[in-house]
């Protein structure tokens, strides 16, 4: 399966003021929405979605819209729609928007600032960051 990401909506906002420094640990939380999964032809299903980031304390925030495409052959597309009824997004949808928007993101956070929405790089041995999707930089 091939999966294409398209954006229509990139937002960011700095809500710290520019005169003091950020603090020193914040936390980043990533979140994607798939909103809807439809099935465009035999071979070809469409996902919109809305990623958001959130620091904590409020420092900024990001706002990424757009749809994922996703192009494999019937058989691999009709199972798509079912799993969306069950509120199952197959893991690779996810990943191809986190992956695909993060580049942008990236960008963003330079421009405004900020620190950029990606996991610390933690060297082998130490604590990994918790499973609900926050980390501490």
């Amino acid at each position: 399966m091939n999966v294409k990401v398209f954006l229509t909506s990139l937002s960011g906002e700095r809500l710290w003021d520019q005169d003091l420094a950020l603090p020193s640990q914040l936390q980043i939380m990533l979140n994607v929405n798939v909103l809807d999964l439809k099935q465009r032809s035999e071979s070809q299903a469409e996902a919109p979605f809305i990623l958001t980031v959130q620091y904590t304390p409020s420092v900024g925030q990001f706002t990424a819209k757009g749809k994922a495409t996703i192009e494999g052959t019937k058989e691999e597309i009709a199972p798509l729609s079912s799993g969306i009824q069950k509120k199952q997004i197959p893991s690779f949808i996810m990943q191809a928007i986190g992956s695909s928007v993060m580049g942008e993101l990236v960008i963003l956070s330079k421009s405004l600032g900020l620190p950029p929405p990606l996991p610390p790089m933690v060297p082998q041995g130490q604590v990994q960051p918790k499973s609900d999707g926050r980390f501490i930089i």
